[in-house]
């Protein structure tokens, strides 16, 4: 089993995942900058993965018109939501 800090979004966040949703939602970088109020820095390294924390994973879903979901994957299949 790969293991992942506890707020992880698995390799997502190594395979370029982030950016593609964020290109099939039709954002680009500046104009997920502006929405979080960042740099075009910050969400090129949000995308690349250096900035894994929960909150900033919010802004980013946020910015995109959606919200982050957390949940507990289990070995036997269950998942349980905790939002």
């Amino acid at each position: 089993m790969t293991s992942h800090t506890p707020w992880s979004t698995g390799p997502a966040q190594d395979d370029g995942r982030l950016a593609e949703i964020r290109r099939d939602r039709g954002f680009t970088r500046e104009q997920v900058a502006e929405r979080m109020g960042v740099p075009v820095e910050r969400v090129a390294a949000i995308e690349a993965g250096q900035h894994n924390d929960p909150e900033t994973l919010a802004g980013f879903a946020e910015a995109l018109g959606g919200r982050l979901h957390a949940a507990i994957h289990f070995e036997d299949g269950e998942i349980a939501s905790l939002t």
